[in-house]
């Protein structure tokens, strides 16, 4: 059985493993519209089939000059990417859809290493592919949450979630006040000692 700390926990992974999916689209996008525009560099936590789409469909066109070729890369790229999107809103209410994305993700990943191993490594290569591992593991802590929380109520889940944000966010304000507070008592104790010494100094 679930208890409410566990629910909590869960439930904050989860909502982790939808942010670090939500990057993934909005970064897979700007990617998408840097390699359309001829830029020579490109963003890391990328989805990499869009782009390898892209990429492929880029080279038909300059080879062929067929502009339809190229335009149809264009659009099955962002079909791809908004797969994820897809799965992203759907995550929301049907958790399962993070186990999707998971799956397809995977898939993605399985698909750069295929093409690292082609055209070999390199230093870039290597930093993709631990993105590709940071985006991996949290959606396997999303998988995992799902798992646990199927008996948890949408509603219930939300409710929970947004305890659990509340109390983050008092724990980051407390500690950022204890921060400051420090700093002003070390600032006072600076004035009245300067005032002190002031005094003295007018005494003599």
């Amino acid at each position: 059985m679930t208890n409410s700390v566990d629910i909590k926990k869960y439930a904050l992974d989860f909502k982790r493993s939808r942010a670090n999916l939500l990057a993934v689209v909005v970064f897979t996008l700007i990617n998408l519209f840097l390699i359309i525009i001829d830029a020579d560099f490109y963003f890391l936590f990328s989805a990499a089939i869009p782009m390898y789409i892209l990429y492929f469909f880029e080279g038909m066109y300059i080879s062929s000059g067929m502009v339809g070729l190229w335009v149809f890369g264009i659009i099955l790229a962002f079909i791809g990417t908004g797969l994820y999107l897809l799965f992203w809103g759907l995550s929301k209410k049907f958790r399962a859809w993070i186990l999707v994305a998971l799956i397809v993700f995977a898939f993605d990943s399985l698909i750069m290493l295929f093409v690292f191993l082609l055209i070999g490594f390199e230093l870039g290569s290597i930093i993709d592919i631990a993105f590709s591992a940071w985006v991996m593991y949290y959606l396997i802590i999303g998988t995992k949450a799902w798992a646990k929380l199927q008996n948890v109520s949408h509603e219930e889940l939300q409710a929970v979630t947004a305890a659990a944000e509340q109390e983050e966010l008092t724990t980051e304000t407390n500690a950022a006040l204890n921060e400051i507070a420090p700093n002003d008592s070390q600032t006072d104790e600076e004035t009245t000692s300067e005032h002190y010494n002031s005094n003295n100094y007018d005494g003599e």
